[in-house]
């Protein structure tokens, strides 16, 4: 990437002029770089309403670059570039922001809470829990059992699966769990009808 593009876009955005501001978050969009995701981030964090929306939707198109930075500012911005952030991280549709995600979907701020319930569903989609539990991998238990909150609340056979459940695993119910209920339901059926004919001759 010529660094004169980057330094365009950024003298660009320090322009009061709207246009120019707007010209400076398309040119950072078709960067791929880390300068240009920490430009699109400026644009999620200024007080412009219509400048914050613009860059969401180009915020998505940077893509993949964007979403470590945007993960960052869930945890830092004010709320309304927490709620940005959310939305260009819905957009992006980057699994890995589903575990910070699911730190914000009980904000204080009920802009950004909806915003990442929203987000959080439409991220999760199919995934299943192998692809889950990696996303897991080296996190505090307390992080760990909030996700799995957060996906059990949308698909609860999931959570469950990702509890280590019954149905967490790979068994097969013709298995040998299955073999043991059934063995213990034959035992109780025949000690029933072992009973019912003491029964009858009580009552004789």
């Amino acid at each position: 990437m010529p660094e004169g593009d980057i330094n365009h876009a950024v003298d660009l955005f320090k322009s009061r002029d709207v246009k120019k501001r707007r010209e400076a978050i398309d040119l950072a969009a078709s960067l791929d770089s880390r300068e240009a995701a920490a430009l699109m981030i400026k644009a999620l964090q200024d007080q412009s309403w219509s400048l914050r929306e613009y860059a969401i939707g180009k915020g998505a198109d940077l893509g993949s670059p964007l979403v470590g930075p945007l993960c960052r500012l869930l945890r830092s911005g004010v709320w309304y570039s927490r709620a940005a952030a959310v939305k260009v991280l819905e957009l992006i549709g980057d699994r890995r922001a589903l575990m910070p995600l699911s730190a914000v979907l009980g904000d204080g701020n009920r802009s950004v809470a909806d915003a990442a319930k929203s987000a959080f569903a439409a991220l999760l989609g199919s995934a299943d829990a192998g692809q889950l539990q990696i996303l897991m991998q080296g996190t505090a238990e307390p992080a760990r059992k909030r996700f799995i909150d957060a996906v059990a609340a949308i698909k609860p056979e999931l959570g469950v699966q990702m509890a280590g459940g019954e149905a967490a695993g790979n068994e097969d119910p013709s298995g040998e769990d299955a073999g043991q209920t059934l063995q213990q339901l034959r035992s109780v059926l025949k000690s029933a009808s072992k009973q019912e004919p003491k029964y009858e001759e009580d009552e004789s």
